[in-house]
């Protein structure tokens, strides 16, 4: 791989799917990538579902994401 996102940046609170493939810790790339991958298909199925469920269903995984990412963090001594 070439270069990898900091300790900093791989945090972020948003990430596009290119800088979550620069992330060096293959478990927290895998965290990271499963919540884009939910949040990327709920935005593709905008067509069956609304505004409304959209963003409930977007906050709610952002919540368990954090909570994954904690918990990585809390298993690392981060």
């Amino acid at each position: 791989m070439g270069e990898w996102l900091s300790e900093e940046e791989q945090y972020a609170e948003i990430l596009n799917n290119k800088d979550i493939s620069k992330i060096k810790d293959p478990e927290l790339r895998k965290i990271r990538e499963k919540h884009w991958k939910y949040k990327n298909d709920i935005f593709l199925d905008k067509h069956n579902i609304t505004n409304e469920q959209l963003v409930v269903l977007t906050h709610e995984d952002c919540k368990r994401e954090k909570e994954e990412i904690e918990q990585y963090k809390n298993s690392r001594n981060l």
